[in-house]
């Protein structure tokens, strides 16, 4: 089973050449483990397609705010082709938290295959599953997820506290299923484990963190 081409240098975080194994000058969908779980998760709601007919990419979008995931939802609907989108369905799409968690669960596993071909005893991964984290640990650190950042969602806060300090590069916020941008001009900016948030959660909304961290 194939998990992840962590070297493979693309533009999208979800590019699907990162998920199959190439060889004899193609990609192997039957070997890969994400597109194997694609179907199992957990769906986000329904969609009517109307003006978006064969568009999968205006379709992901609408939906998610980045058009990278239009392939996962021909998938999750087993829909083969673009084509098959019509103005007249009603299509499901898969929560963005539940691809994050299979994203970083698909690295942990890749990295623990390469470091038993080395040593079977050498590297460990473990997974303590808590009441509101799960931590898998491996080689880069320990991932925390789903973690509500510490703060009062009360639409007025901007200040809001993670438990751990974040290695660069891998927070990921989630704010009602959307993935949230980093930057002054953005969603919110990071220093440390404080969040300024630009995009200010309320009360109702869905609020978390996933990253990895070296504090643990």
């Amino acid at each position: 089973m194939f998990y992840l081409n962590e070297d493979l240098d693309t533009k999208n975080r979800y590019d699907p050449a990162k998920f199959m194994e190439y060889s004899e000058f193609c990609h192997d969908i039957l070997t890969s483990k994400f597109i194997n779980d694609i179907p199992v998760a957990a769906s986000a709601g329904y969609k009517s397609v109307q003006y978006n007919e064969g568009k999968p990419d205006k379709l992901s979008y609408d939906l998610y705010g980045s058009t990278q995931f239009w392939w996962i939802i021909l998938l999750y609907n087993k829909l083969l082709t673009d084509i098959e989108l019509t103005s007249d369905m009603t299509i499901l799409y898969p929560l963005l938290s539940e691809l994050e968690e299979s994203y970083f669960r698909l690295k942990s596993l890749n990295t623990a295959e390469q470091r038993s071909v080395s040593s079977d005893n050498e590297f460990v991964v473990q997974r303590i599953v808590q009441v509101e984290t799960v931590k898998i640990v491996n080689m880069t650190g320990s991932y925390v997820a789903p973690e509500v950042p510490a703060g009062d969602m009360d639409g007025v806060n901007r200040t809001f506290l993670l438990t751990y300090t974040p290695i660069d590069g891998t927070l990921t916020l989630i704010l009602n299923g959307l993935v949230l941008t980093e930057g002054a001009s953005a969603d919110f900016t990071i220093s440390g484990k404080t969040l300024t948030m630009n995009t200010i959660p309320i009360s109702t909304d869905n609020f978390n963190a996933r990253y990895l961290t070296l504090d643990i």
